[in-house]
């Protein structure tokens, strides 16, 4: 039950601060190049640390505002970005002689709050509002460029997993492909990601696809094999067969693998080697030095390509003999496909590695630049020149700000991943989004979010957008967005956790020795007789494990892991104990083995262990292997080990929030998980630090009568979202219809939903060109709407086209003064002036904040907690409303029609709830799987209202408003929590008679913003016509849009030829014509040379300019021209 919303965002950077960013830098290849004159040269990082956030210094070298520490709340308001510097080694190696290492700062990398690195980490609650940031913060964002930014969870491939696929597409790679394959995503301490794929033959041999820079490259499996160990044929053969030794084909096609190897001359280690290193020495160029021999280059694309996660390359033969034995189980039909799409075979890529990922492409891609300017250096200077810090420095130059400070600022700033080798990343958009504070549970739901990826978003197969049974307690069931996101932006439990940090596992391989399992060389002393499972930790093949001691070997496992002091299995660990099918042609289960997982980005959960009694993680992976029960009743003697710790642990953060779920249509619970992120409510305390552009706030808001049980253990009290409500389900007045609902005007007049919306405005003088100018006031003609420093006056109300700020020009002596644009009135709050980099000290970059009422009005949005949304219909007079016997009118009518169709019997329980509540002076709970049929909801709230003196269903006698008759039915009457969503009718509404058109059409402009029409569409023609109102039709089409009058010659229907010239010009075309020049202005068509049939025609002006474009291609128009008086009417 338990949410911490951001702690795997802040521990994933930790692991990248503490320790990722120096093992990146260690693992970028050496770049090894050869001067003219003869001299070989290394350069390479010898490591890197992050350092706190600190002030941006200028271009020059480490200054003294480098060391300047700064504060979050600084770099909203200046609008800078909250960042440290990257520091790092780098080792200078001349013939193979180290002369030099340069300490330099690369770039800086945004630093995430609350983060180790975070000036906040260490602060209580006291200094956090001394720092003006919330008292409750918990981190987990980036502040680039004066905005919040969080880097959302996404789905990826499991790491070092290998994946048994069956897609059509693989045929597709080359001849003799099958729709066989094995694929794994390779991960190396969070900073490497390589995709490796296996795939099967007709010709039942494999081929290799290994992946460099986004290119893929085929090889045959065997010469892989061969490169990795120094073994004849015949032992290679033996631990291929190892497992599978009675099957036959297998056998065979291992021999022709080898045969066909010795056929290309391929017979040893080193000819593998070579044979690599030769098909690949072109694409890796630029890693190999030229006095390297394919042979090394063969190494390099061994260590850089082929199970990346592995150091030891025996470790990396027996994975893929592993991977090879799995394919042969899949083609066989030994072993069920595997989909990634599947949660067992996925985990979520978390903010730190994904910035790790591509801190580690950057600093290689900055070595490669820092090579190629000493290449050019040493080319122009020739002999002259020499390596030497100096000059490694020198190219390094401006590429440090670049490629990491600029690289990651525009990947926070836009969420678009620029990268060349793919990062085994499935998208390169939509990584970053704003972190929007329009309530709390919308800014814990950016955190709390894991996103399938925008690839996913264009495909027309919804297998993607299932939900699985396998993501019980992981993936929130209800909290999904409807429309095209549907099923794809997901969001975790509240229980769920992701692994951020590599476990110690150094101790398992013993364990497990000691436990029964036999090693690769033990193995081959082995009883041919009895069977085994493969054993695999973190894509490492280990060993085997005899099927007999399998279920003892996993349940000792499990007790160790579950056991606090002993360290040996991590906690965090899965382990998963996948059996053999007992009926392998009608029943296919995954490969069996034994799984031990303790890789990071894993999702994980807590359950209780029923064996040893205490809380155990569990992962998507072993979950599917296990028997978990919610009620210990349930429990199945020998098999259930494992019990659920909390009924509602499958609900996510906002599913956590709505009272009585488990009575509600689950559409209704889907549109309330929405809908409570859409809510006006308190988005945050310091408002006197913010710098948002827009933010909302109720006046008065309450704490609800009825809490859930996550309710206060997510302090959600702090940040209040809604109001109680007295509501009257009965159908009144007729303006209640289709979800619309009455509110009580002297509610209203109370206070009732009243609300306000925050803007801050940032008014910055400096720009590129202009430096000059500064807020002041005019002292010779001075504005009463304006302080004497020039800026608007806190608290006073400005209308349109008031006068709020004055500025002075330096360099003219001018002053200038500004209107007041919004069409709102506003009132100015707080006035800030914020100091700016580049220019003289002066007041020239400040931040107004306008507060703007928004109480309700008609059309504005409201909404239950049980996502029964409504519009505010009318303000109804107390005096017409109806009462109850004591006195009390409801504040809003909801339509009785709203609970049949809907099932929300959720909100129904709520209002006796809260009735119940309000008379007894308490707060209830609302929590779901509370009540069953035996001791159902309305019977314990109908007692307590009995008790109350009140009807046992919640129904009361109410009297007419307008007579004051009683009404004839009972009226079910009680209190609903109610929230003001932010759609309001203020921002929404469009209306026009005149306005802007566009020029070339004249027909009115698109959008509200710019005043523009409405569109009046085909479906909105159809309904004109259909209704046969062709005046409507006419006016709305051609009198409201384009409506324009052209002259047309009858004569040669034409619209084009027609222009306007004097009679003279045509009198003197014709010969032989005598008397007086007639100069009058006539419209004369020109192909005629007459004008005794030119009309004056009413035509759309798009049909004008229709005309005039087809006559650019040649097309003639011709019009069919009739005078109005000689058509004749049926």
């Amino acid at each position: 039950m338990d949410c911490d919303i951001a702690s795997y965002h802040v521990e994933s950077f930790n692991y990248l601060a503490e320790e990722g960013v120096h093992l990146a830098a260690q693992s970028v290849p050496k770049e090894k190049f050869r001067l003219p004159s003869g001299e070989a040269i290394e350069l390479s990082y010898t490591g890197a640390s992050l350092a706190m956030p600190t002030l941006e210094g200028g271009s020059n070298k480490i200054s003294a505002i480098d060391q300047l520490r700064v504060l979050p709340s600084e770099c909203r308001q200046r609008g800078i970005t909250y960042a440290g510097n990257l520091k790092v080694g780098i080792e200078i190696r001349i013939n193979g002689q180290r002369v030099d290492i340069v300490e330099t700062i690369l770039g800086r990398v945004p630093i995430m709050l609350k983060s180790s690195l975070c000036h906040l980490s260490k602060m209580n609650r006291k200094e956090l509002l001394k720092a003006g940031e919330e008292g409750t913060e918990k981190g987990g964002y980036f502040i680039c460029k004066g905005s919040e930014k969080v880097i959302r969870l996404l789905v990826a491939n499991r790491r070092n997993f290998p994946i048994a696929l069956c897609r059509k597409t693989f045929r597709e790679k080359g001849l003799l492909f099958t729709e066989y394959g094995v694929m794994m995503r390779c991960v190396k301490d969070n900073h490497t990601a390589v995709m490796m794929t296996i795939h099967y033959l007709e010709s039942g041999t494999i081929q290799i696809a290994l992946q460099y820079r986004r290119e893929i490259f085929y090889l045959p499996f065997i010469y892989i094999l061969k490169a990795l160990v120094d073994k004849n044929d015949a032992l290679i053969a033996a631990e291929m067969r190892r497992g599978r030794k009675d099957d036959t084909y297998f056998s065979s096609c291992i021999t022709n693998m080898l045969s066909q190897c010795q056929d290309e001359g391929v017979l040893h280690r080193e000819a593998a080697l070579r044979a690599i290193g030769a098909r690949f020495r072109v694409a890796v160029a630029d890693k190999i030095a030229p006095w390297e021999d394919d042979e090394e280059a063969g190494r390099f694309i061994i260590n850089s390509c082929v199970a990346v996660h592995l150091d030891d390359w025996e470790e990396k033969f027996y994975l893929l003999v592993y991977m090879a034995q799995k394919l042969f189980a899949l083609v066989k039909g030994e072993c069920a496909a595997e989909t990634p799409d599947n949660p067992q075979f996925q985990e979520a890529a978390v903010s730190g590695h994904i910035i790790l990922l591509i801190i580690r492409e950057r600093m290689e891609n900055i070595l490669g630049m820092v090579r190629r300017k000493l290449e050019f250096n040493a080319k122009r200077k020739k002999d002259t020149f020499a390596v030497t810090s100096n000059e490694v420095v020198r190219a390094l130059g401006s590429h440090q700000n670049g490629e990491i400070t600029r690289g990651l600022e525009y990947f926070l700033a836009t969420g678009n991943l620029v990268t060349k080798i793919g990062l085994s990343l499935q998208q390169d958009t939509g990584f970053s989004v704003i972190a929007e504070r329009i309530n709390q549970l919308r800014f814990v739901s950016h955190f709390r979010a894991i996103h399938r990826g925008a690839f996913f978003m264009e495909m027309r197969t919804t297998d993607v957008r299932k939900l699985r049974p396998e993501a019980w307690g992981f993936i929130c069931p209800v909290h999904t967005p409807d429309g095209a996101p549907c099923g794809l932006l997901n969001h975790v439990t509240a229980s769920c956790r992701i692994v951020t940090h590599y476990s110690d596992t150094r101790e398992l391989p013993a364990l497990l020795a000691d436990l029964g399992m036999l090693s690769h060389k033990s193995i081959v002393f082995a009883s041919d007789k009895e069977e085994y499972y493969p054993v695999l930790l973190d894509g490492r093949f280990l060993g085997y494990i005899p099927i007999k001691k399998a279920v003892s070997i996993e349940r000792q496992l499990r007790c160790i892991k579950t056991h606090v002091e002993d360290t040996r299995v991590p906690c965090v660990a899965e382990i998963a104990l996948v059996r053999r099918s007992l009926d392998m042609k009608n029943i296919q289960t995954q490969y069996a083995g034994l799984y031990i997982l303790t890789d990071p980005a894993r999702l994980i959960r807590s359950v209780r262990n029923l064996l040893t009694d205490s809380v155990e993680f569990i992962g998507t992976y072993e979950q599917v292997y296990l028997s978990i029960v919610i009620d210990p009743e349930e429990a199945e003697p020998g098999v259930t080990f494992h019990q659920e710790l909390h009924p509602s642990c499958l609900f996510s953060f906002a599913g956590n929030l709505i009272p009585f779920p488990d009575h509600n249509q689950s559409p209704r619970n889907v549109y309330q998980c929405q809908m409570g992120k859409q809510t006006m409510g308190t988005a945050v305390h310091a408002w006197h630090t913010r710098a948002d552009n827009k933010m909302y706030r109720l006046q008065f808001p309450q704490s609800p009568l009825l809490k859930v049980e996550a309710y206060d253990r997510y302090e959600m009290d702090e940040y209040p979202l809604g109001t109680n409500a007295c509501v009257a389900v009965i159908s009144y007045t007729g303006y209640d219809m289709e979800d619309a609902m009455v509110i009580n005007k002297s509610s209203f007049q109370r206070g009732f939903a009243h609300g306000t919306v925050i803007k801050v405005e940032r008014i910055n003088l400096v720009s590129m060109t202009e430096k000059k100018t500064m807020f002041r006031m005019d002292p010779k003609n001075p504005y009463d709407t304006v302080g004497c420093d020039g800026l608007p006056i806190p608290g006073r109300r400005y209308m349109l086209g008031d006068v709020y700020y004055v500025t002075y020009n330096q360099d003219t002596g001018l002053h200038q003064a500004h209107k007041f644009h919004y069409a709102e009135p506003a009132y100015c709050g707080i006035v800030r002036l914020v100091h700016q980099e580049g220019a003289d000290e002066a007041a020239r970059h400040a931040l107004i904040q306008w507060r703007i009422e928004r109480n309700p009005i008609i059309g504005d949005k409201f909404a239950s907690r049980h996502g029964q949304k409504g519009i505010n219909s009318f303000l109804w007079p107390v005096e017409n409303l109806p009462f109850s016997e004591s006195g009390m009118v409801p504040d809003i009518i909801f339509n009785p029609h709203g609970f049949p169709s809907r099932m929300t019997i959720g909100m129904m329980i709520e209002s006796m709830a809260g009735k119940a509540a309000a008379m007894h002076g308490e707060v209830y709970d609302a929590s779901p799987f509370v009540f069953n049929e035996k001791r159902t909801a309305i019977d314990h709230f109908g007692e307590l209202l009995s008790k109350a003196g009140y009807n046992y269903h919640g129904n009361e006698t109410f009297y007419s408003g307008v007579d004051g008759r009683q009404m004839e039915v009972q009226i079910f009457f009680g209190i609903v929590y109610y929230q003001r969503l932010r759609h309001m009718i203020a921002d929404k509404f469009q209306v026009r008679a005149t306005g802007p058109i566009d020029p070339i059409t004249h027909q009115p402009v698109k959008g509200r913003k710019k005043g523009g029409g409405i569109r009046f569409g085909e479906m909105e023609r159809d309904a004109i016509i259909a209704h046969g109102t062709a005046f409507v039709l006419q006016d709305r089409l051609l009198n409201c849009s384009d409506r324009d009058v052209a002259y047309a010659c009858r004569r040669c229907g034409s619209l084009l030829s027609v222009l306007m010239s004097t009679k003279a010009l045509a009198v003197r075309n014709r010969k032989g014509s005598s008397g007086t020049a007639d100069f009058t202005e006539r419209q004369i068509c020109r192909n005629c040379g007459r004008e005794d049939q030119v009309y004056l025609v009413q035509v759309p002006r798009v049909f004008r300019y229709l005309t005039a474009e087809l006559a650019a291609m040649n097309i003639k128009i011709h019009l069919g021209i009739n005078d109005s008086s000689n058509i004749v009417r049926a």
